[in-house]
């Protein structure tokens, strides 16, 4: 049974969203407290934690984004890469390094012309075109939907 994302379901209610940052915002400080009290520890970071997965989709991931995106947006997309990947070493959060990858490289592309005329918001139209590359290169539908 294959999903597709058809359609941009709208913004969360305020009070939901409200909610969520409220609970964002204790996780933090108890974060805080934990790294000041020393029960949390960060974990290194190196420069291979920025290498680019070394798979196919990965690599038409950045072709499309290099092909579709003006410089300054393909930069901005490269150090999301590079935020999320430190973050995640740093923070010792395990992750599909791959998924994570190609949703930050392309994360943009509905800003660019090929989708600028999809239908619904950019975040929307970038998610249907990262879905379908995923999909496109074998990518199993729980994977892609990430």
């Amino acid at each position: 049974m294959s999903r597709t994302l058809a359609q941009d379901p709208g913004r969360s209610s305020t009070s939901r969203l409200l909610l969520r940052f409220v609970g964002m915002d204790a996780r933090l400080a108890l974060r805080r407290i934990g790294l000041r009290l020393g029960v949390i520890s960060l974990g290194p970071v190196s420069s291979s934690d920025h290498a680019v997965p070394d798979t196919a989709v990965a690599r038409a991931a950045l072709e499309l984004a290099r092909e579709a995106s003006p410089d300054f947006l393909l930069n901005h997309c490269v150090r999301t890469w590079c935020f999320a990947a430190t973050l995640a070493a740093r923070d010792r959060v395990r992750v599909d390094r791959e998924a994570l990858f190609v949703a930050a490289i392309l994360h943009d592309l509905g800003l660019t012309a090929p989708l600028a005329a999809e239908p619904g918001s950019f975040e929307w139209a970038s998610a249907r075109a990262a879905h379908g590359l995923c999909v496109a290169h074998g990518m199993v539908d729980t994977r892609a939907d990430l």
